[in-house]
């Protein structure tokens, strides 16, 4: 889980920091909506992707170290198996829960307010709106095909205008679509610092792209939405008119980007992919590698070779002549509780221990290898004689 976090913050933070160096000042709104949209989505979806490692056991040595031979007795496996797991986990699950439900909340309030809005307001229909006109103080706002305001006749029929249109762009555009994956986003990751800065960023390039429409009359619209600028804000699963900065809103109705600023997109595309995959596959490659102690303890298992990604592990004996036809698996991460047995027919390490090798990450484990069965040229041999543990590294 701390790679995940590592890497999706590595992902967000350079697409952000690419964002508002390069592109963030051109007018360019509907590749940079699709631009915040598609680096968010990314970074939260490619660091989960499988890593599939690449078989260099005939290229590459495989880490090999000695174990001191343990003797363990069954009995002291049963107390181990009973040990109190550590509940620290459980705190962080909780916390992360609780942040949850607080963020659901905030966004279940915003619809309730809504709600409230649209029951105990004047409905009218006008211009293709149905028209709230609540009688309260706040800047006008619009929700799917539903236009809030404080009513119809504190604005002129220019203003109608520019605020109908505004509001309209809103909607062809479907940005109640981004707004709803944007609150998504921030229940999930709701510890998350730049997913509000995703967010922010996010709701500007909606405002630049309703605005785009008054740019034939920026001197007009500037007055007006700076008149709106004093009144309360929309909730937030909304579009408020007056959004801010109106500073920044302004300024980019009197601006244009020159055709050679075109080449930002073709530039910040290939160096975002290079970084991503750096960051997240080699991320994860790294991490494959850590200083884990892998360690077998059984009374006769000696020569021991481990790696800490593992692939398709086998056991195998040093009795000429012989092959292990089954055996038991038990491991006991530090700390936890101890899983298995697990039966390993053909003595292939259970598929379930694999899995978890290659995701632990804490510092130790231990493997008891029990209820060994050769096969000694056809016959049947239950002696516990040393073992030669194989493991196949994997990158």
């Amino acid at each position: 889980m701390m790679q995940y976090l590592i890497n999706i913050t590595a992902i967000w933070l350079l697409s952000l920091v690419a964002f508002d160096t390069v592109l963030r000042r051109e007018t360019y709104h509907a590749y940079n909506r699709a631009y915040l949209l598609v680096t968010l989505l990314a970074g939260a979806l490619i660091p989960l992707l499988p890593v599939h490692y690449t078989d260099i056991a005939t290229t590459g040595p495989v880490l090999r170290k000695s174990l001191e031979q343990v003797t363990i007795a069954k009995t002291a496996v049963a107390e181990i198996a009973g040990a109190p797991r550590q509940d620290w986990t459980n705190w962080l699950v909780y916390i992360y829960a609780g942040g949850a439900l607080i963020a659901l909340a905030w966004l279940v309030a915003d619809i309730a307010k809504l709600i409230h809005l649209h029951r105990l307001g004047k409905q009218t229909k006008h211009d293709g709106w149905k028209v709230i006109e609540t009688g309260k103080e706040h800047a006008p706002f619009s929700f799917a095909n539903m236009l809030y305001v404080k009513s119809i006749a504190a604005y002129s029929s220019e203003e109608w205008i520019m605020l109908s249109a505004h509001e309209r762009r809103h909607t062809n555009l479907g940005h109640l679509a981004d707004l709803l994956l944007m609150h998504a986003v921030r229940i999930v990751f709701w510890f998350h610092p730049l997913v509000y800065i995703y967010h922010r960023r996010l709701l500007m390039v909606h405002e630049y792209q309703a605005d785009s429409l008054a740019a034939t009359r920026p001197g007009e619209y500037g007055a007006f939405l700076i008149e709106q600028a004093m009144l309360n804000a929309a909730p937030a699963i909304a579009h408020s008119f007056n959004r801010s900065p109106i500073k920044n809103r302004i300024l980019m109705l009197t601006r244009t980007s020159h055709s050679i600023a075109s080449v930002k997109k073709l530039v910040v595309l290939p160096l975002l992919a290079v970084s991503v995959f750096y960051c997240t596959f080699v991320s994860y490659s790294q991490s494959s590698h850590k200083s884990t102690t892998v360690t077998f303890a059984n009374s006769n298992t000696r020569n021991v070779t481990y790696s800490a990604a593992l692939a398709d592990p086998t056991i195998r004996t040093s009795k000429p002549g012989c092959s292990v036809t089954s055996c038991t698996m038990s491991f006991l991460p530090k700390g936890e509780y101890i899983l298995g047995p697990f039966r390993c027919p053909g003595g292939k390490m259970h598929q379930r221990l694999v899995d978890y090798l290659r995701t632990y990450k804490g510092e130790n484990i231990r493997i008891f290898i029990e209820d060994i069965m050769l096969d000694c040229n056809g016959k049947v041999d239950t002696s516990e004689m040393p073992l030669v543990r194989t493991l196949t590294e994997k990158l």
